[in-house]
């Protein structure tokens, strides 16, 4: 099975890597914020991913094609202070290099060409690309130490070095490379103690740490393996741990490479990780392994604490999964908008649902867990615009949008509510049962559900910009205490609900 999905991912990555080739120039082009269809830019590092992918198909065609990217792209390394060592991100702008860290990302493909097809690159490439591999070493170590780089950077920048020592059989290499990753290691439980912002580092850390271990079940980062057991969710294929800038695709968490390795351990793969996207030129740098993430024993719940002193809650069931956290207000200060708080995921591989909490500002939010459901707490103190369509929504929940998707209102459908209403909020599969009420100072609050868009939602680019893919549940302010803080309760009680075959198949049109 797992042999099967790796293959999988290679082709994937080929075909994605062809539906952005260039027919005059052969190159893969692509940018990640272009607002069209047009990608005018050559990416090195896309480039290279393609190279590695195309060389994994063992094709004698692709082969040839492969080192024709690799002879080159590698004359486009720059040789010059102060970017010596480092390639632009793209073609066009070289001798210029604005990404100090493009050098540790081109590391991992690079090993692996190295490392599983010297013999087919030839004498000449296979010592290019050894002495281009050094280059970027010494200059990732040399960024570096001017300024720290993020941790799972820094990872891939130990691991690589240790792996390309072994490779080159040069033992002080390989030497630093190790003891900077053991160092890594023991500060691992630090990092992750404090709030994930989202799961792509993860993603990062992964490609790292399988260039020197052939399995992670059992090495020294047995912690991150017992991390990922514990926050993948199996009936959706989806991850369920803290994840405060959790992107959107559409109607589905958007994939990211986290999600692939994840679904190759576990050995199913959602349908929204096989939808042509970005990440699949990335898929060619899973590695095979014995690892395998099985389920837990449904229910399950797990709880803890940050670094920051705040507290989270995880619960697993077979039908749903959720997680929340404390948000003290200062966790991304940079941007507050988009913080998600709590997250309810259900479904299946097929089409995963989700009901998140998001922050608009910087008011902080707690939670006490009930029997049946959690109470969130908002501490509303910043000041506020009842007349701002933005501003003055202050609590907001969004549910992607589904056919049947209903809001009742003492069992009448409705789309607006008023604190004390007894909510409920009926999906294909799960019912959420809320009460809005005001516990501490004054406060006016009217509620509304409605189409809309979470934030953090990438698909509304281009013709696309205006579509919306999600039920909006907000309380508009329309009065509340400043001089001393209002906080709101919001309670809710979660419930399983029997799918129909009409219930599911309009879920999944939807």
């Amino acid at each position: 099975m797992q042999d099967n999905i790796l293959r999988q991912f290679n082709d994937m990555a080929i075909r994605w890597g062809r539906s952005h080739q260039s027919s005059q120039t052969s190159y893969v082009h692509y940018h990640p914020h272009s607002s069209d269809e047009r990608h005018d830019v050559i990416p090195i590092l896309d480039n290279i991913l393609f190279a590695l992918a195309l060389l994994q198909s063992r094709t004698s065609e692709n082969v040839c094609e492969a080192k024709t990217i690799l002879d080159c792209l590698l004359h486009f390394q720059n040789n010059a202070e102060p970017y010596f060592g480092n390639f632009p991100v793209y073609l066009h702008e070289y001798p210029a290099c604005k990404d100090r860290a493009l050098s540790v990302q081109l590391l991992p493909p690079l090993y692996w060409i190295l490392k599983g097809f010297h013999q087919v690159l030839g004498n000449d490439l296979k010592q290019r690309l050894e002495i281009t591999c050094k280059a970027l070493i010494v200059h990732s170590f040399i960024t570096h130490e001017q300024k720290s780089l993020p941790y799972p950077i820094a990872a891939k920048l130990a691991a690589a070095t240790w792996a390309f020592g072994l490779l080159l059989d040069e033992t002080p290499l390989a030497q630093q490379g190790e003891n900077f990753l053991n160092t890594l290691k023991d500060t691992f439980q630090q990092e992750m103690s404090t709030p994930i912002y989202d799961t792509k580092p993860l993603g990062e850390l992964l490609v790292a740490l399988q260039m020197v271990y052939p399995t992670l079940s059992d090495s020294p980062w047995e912690p991150l393996w017992k991390l990922m057991e514990q926050t993948w969710h199996h009936p959706t294929s989806s991850y369920i741990g803290c994840s405060f800038r959790e992107h959107q695709d559409g109607f589905e968490p958007k994939t990211i490479l986290y999600d692939l390795f994840c679904g190759y351990f576990s050995g199913s793969l959602s349908k929204r990780a096989l939808t042509a996207n970005p990440t699949h030129l990335q898929a060619a740098l899973v590695r095979p392994t014995t690892d395998q993430l099985q389920p837990p024993n449904y229910p399950t719940a797990i709880a803890g604490t940050y670094r920051d002193d705040s507290h989270w809650h995880l619960e697993q069931h077979r039908e749903y999964a959720l997680h929340v956290s404390e948000y003290k207000g200062n966790v991304s200060s940079a941007a507050e908008k988009g913080n998600q708080v709590l997250k309810i995921i259900w479904g299946s591989p097929e089409r995963v649902h989700s009901f998140v909490n998001q922050t608009r500002d910087n008011n902080a939010i707690t939670f006490a867990k009930t029997a049946d459901g959690i109470d969130l707490f908002f501490h509303l103190q910043s000041e506020f615009d009842k007349d701002s369509k933005e501003k003055s929504r202050e609590i907001a929940f969004f549910l992607d949008f589904q056919d049947g998707a209903t809001l009742e209102v003492a069992g009448v459908r409705s789309n607006t509510f008023l604190l004390g209403d007894k909510v409920e909020l009926k999906t294909a599969g799960l019912t959420m049962n809320m009460e809005f009420s005001v516990v501490e100072g004054e406060g006016h609050f009217f509620g509304h559900f409605m189409r809309g868009n979470r934030f953090l939602q990438t698909a509304t680019v281009g013709t696309k910009r205006f579509e919306s893919y999600d039920w909006e549940l907000f309380l508009r302010t329309i009065n509340r205490s400043v001089r001393v803080p209002c906080i709101l309760k919001a309670s809710l009680k979660i419930f399983t609900t029997e799918i129909t075959e009409k219930e599911r198949e309009q879920g999944e049109e939807g």
